[in-house]
């Protein structure tokens, strides 16, 4: 009775072992394919995005505009998927600098995610997920008309309501 016991608890053991390392070999497959992503993702935020953002950033800055460039994670260590946001304040605004318009590129699920803050200088906007890319649509053509679209949507304004004192 002890060995038919044995046998059968042996056999299930086996089982449960088997299915567990298929899941571990998964597991570790995504998370290598994630890692690998996420290589090729910084590699384009600094060849790519960000010279692409710098661009702008200039144009803003010479036309007194205050604008930054944030690449998380800062540190290795930190165990944040990686992004790129490009934020910028107007001359005189009526919102907390957690409000300011920007647009984020975003590693996330296999793809590039896209979130703009519209904020317009009344505090006033929207800001949420704007789109999913594949990293081989992302070109400086790409990044350009990105940014030029955005900055455009948040400018193009009669300016007529706008209180500048």
């Amino acid at each position: 009775m002890m060995e038919e016991i044995d046998k059968d608890l042996a056999t299930l053991l086996d089982i449960y072992n088997e299915k567990f390392e298929a899941n571990k070999g998964q597991k570790e497959k995504k998370i290598k394919e994630r890692d690998d992503f996420e290589i090729q993702f910084k590699k384009l935020i600094v060849n790519v995005i960000k010279p692409e953002m710098d661009n702008y950033k200039e144009l803003l800055d010479k036309k007194g505009l205050h604008s930054y460039i944030k690449i998380e994670p800062q540190f290795e260590l930190e165990d944040k998927p990686p992004r790129i946001t490009f934020t910028f304040s107007y001359k005189k605004s009526k919102h907390s600098s957690s409000s300011l318009p920007s647009i984020t590129l975003a590693a996330g699920n296999g793809k590039i995610e896209l979130y703009e803050n519209r904020i317009e200088p009344t505090g006033s906007g929207s800001s949420g997920r704007e789109g999913s890319y594949e990293m081989a649509q992302i070109t400086n053509a790409f990044v350009k008309e990105l940014l030029s679209k955005f900055f455009k949507s948040l400018f193009n304004k009669s300016w007529t309501q706008y209180d500048f004192e």
